[in-house]
């Protein structure tokens, strides 16, 4: 796998040229690959938009007009909803506020695990919500997790799945 892929590299299409993509990008280049520039686009805009309004932004319907500045037309950033980068749309939508509420959703599951009680499961929970946490947190810095109902809704019941049914005791009443 690994050697196929350093050694031919167009045998696996958009795959083997991903490492010139990335290369290119951390360099501010476009390439060939349009998605890839979008992304640089979008990610780029963001942060102008951030750097603009650092303080609380521009508010959500407010994101998609801060990074399309009048004479910094660079994409067409009004078909996008999102900037493909949660920390970016927290970022442009509630500047440093924004950040800061999207550190507290992505840290309360593990605050959660931590604080629960310590029985023969609180090390589970809290291994469980580390994990989810990063998992979004990974997920969401180069695409958009939260707002979509999939993500978010597996967030919520996976967090409420291991702090309220990972544990010795029942939370309410009593076991059948």
């Amino acid at each position: 796998g690994g050697a196929t892929l350093t050694f031919f590299p167009s045998a696996f299409g958009r795959l083997g040229r991903l490492p010139a993509i990335i290369m290119g990008a951390l360099n501010g280049a476009h390439s060939d690959d349009n998605s890839g520039n979008v992304r640089l686009d979008l990610y780029k805009d963001g942060i102008r938009a951030f750097l603009r309004s650092p303080w609380v932004g521009y508010g959500w319907r407010g994101k998609a007009a801060a990074t399309y500045p009048g004479d910094l037309k660079i994409i067409r950033i009004r078909e996008h909803w999102h900037l493909h980068s949660d920390v970016l749309d927290f970022a442009v939508s509630g500047g440093l506020v924004g950040l800061l509420v999207y550190g507290l959703l992505i840290a309360a599951p593990i605050v959660g695990a931590v604080r629960s009680e310590h029985d023969s499961q609180r090390q589970a929970r809290i291994l469980g919500t580390s994990m989810l946490a990063v998992g979004l947190l990974s997920y969401g810095l180069f695409n958009a997790a939260f707002g979509f109902e999939y993500f978010t809704t597996l967030y919520a019941v996976m967090t409420a799945v291991l702090l309220g049914f990972c544990r010795d005791k029942p939370l309410f009443g009593r076991r059948a």
